[in-house]
């Protein structure tokens, strides 16, 4: 599979919210997800279950079912896949969640090896730490 081909398959996973089958799959070893931020949720998860685990699974359990993300817009270059995303989400409580987010994705030989998220980390402190 070409770049293009994949970086395409990225994107209509992330449109499709398959973003568990996107970590089993197409996360490469090494790998490195760092959220640029302030909050306490701002690092950086240096392999994919710690990712899993610690954010997306968190995420997850303050979610209803029917989570989506959009894709406005993409970049790609080279090895490189930059995503313009916003978020359409609802947490238990019924609050709105609807985060924006800039992710540069970076691939070697079909597989991630690297995502830097731009994103308000302080709204998702807030729903994570069940703040309503």
């Amino acid at each position: 599979m070409n770049t293009h081909t994949f970086h395409q398959k990225v994107i209509d996973l992330i449109s499709n919210w398959k973003i568990k089958e996107l970590c089993e799959e197409h996360f490469g070893e090494p790998f490195v997800w760092e959220v640029k931020g302030t909050s306490q949720l701002s690092k950086t998860y240096t392999a994919k279950n710690e990712y899993f685990e610690q954010a997306l699974n968190r995420l997850g359990q303050h979610l209803q079912p029917g989570a989506s993300i959009s894709v406005i817009d993409s970049y790609s270059v080279d090895t490189t896949l930059i995503l313009e995303l916003e978020g359409n989400m609802t947490t238990l409580s019924g609050q709105p969640y609807h985060n924006q987010y800039c992710w540069i994705v970076k691939t070697e030989n079909n597989k991630i090896t690297s995502i830097t998220a731009y994103l308000d980390t302080l709204l998702l402190e807030q729903i994570i730490g069940g703040k309503s």
